[in-house]
């Protein structure tokens, strides 16, 4: 109320305690028959209910935190940079869009982008929950911290940094976190 912007804690403040005293009155004055007038227990109960519920939000909010910063380390750290033949590792942090990167069998794609040399298998479980490896050729978009399963290809770099998929996803997951 202070913050002017009540919200259900204070319905369900307003209602416990007037449950709480109204009670309390009915003891106090001796207007009790039995157990008719007498509510603590209900005060008491729906309080129980909602810090409940307050508690498992709060562990599925650290769930999905956890779950968030476990794909955050999944991104690479470095790129293999193909500029006029020449392969040069880099940091992810020093590729431009429009650059060409080289992805190894086994390795982390680094950044979004699309395939202009060579087909592979990769796995997008990360992003997608798809169990099986998808195939890749020319043309088609890779995403950045999906595994390469098994050709070296070539990239050009549509993407970097908070632009890629990666990001997007953890931005909606946040922002869903925080929504009711």
């Amino acid at each position: 109320l202070k913050g002017k912007s009540p919200n259900m804690d204070v319905l369900v403040s307003l209602g416990t305690l007037t449950a709480y005293f109204y009670s309390l009155y009915n003891v106090l004055s001796g207007n009790v028959s039995g157990m008719d007038g007498l509510y603590f227990e209900s005060s008491m109960t729906i309080i129980t209910l909602i810090l409940l519920g307050k508690y498992l939000e709060e562990k599925a909010k650290a769930k999905t935190s956890s779950a968030i910063d476990k794909l955050l380390s999944l991104r690479a750290k470095e790129a293999h940079l193909y500029k006029d033949g020449e392969i040069t590792e880099v940091s992810v942090g020093a590729v431009k869009v429009g650059d060409i990167l080289l992805v190894k069998p086994g390795e982390k794609i680094p950044l979004d982008g699309k395939i202009v040399f060579g087909e592979t298998d990769i796995d997008e479980s990360m992003l997608t929950g798809e169990s099986l490896p998808v195939s890749k050729e020319v043309g088609d978009k890779v995403y950045g911290g999906t595994q390469n399963i098994s050709g070296a290809f070539r990239i050009e770099v549509i993407a970097t940094g908070d632009d890629t998929a990666l990001p997007h996803i953890i931005k909606l997951v946040r922002d869903a976190q925080g929504n009711k």
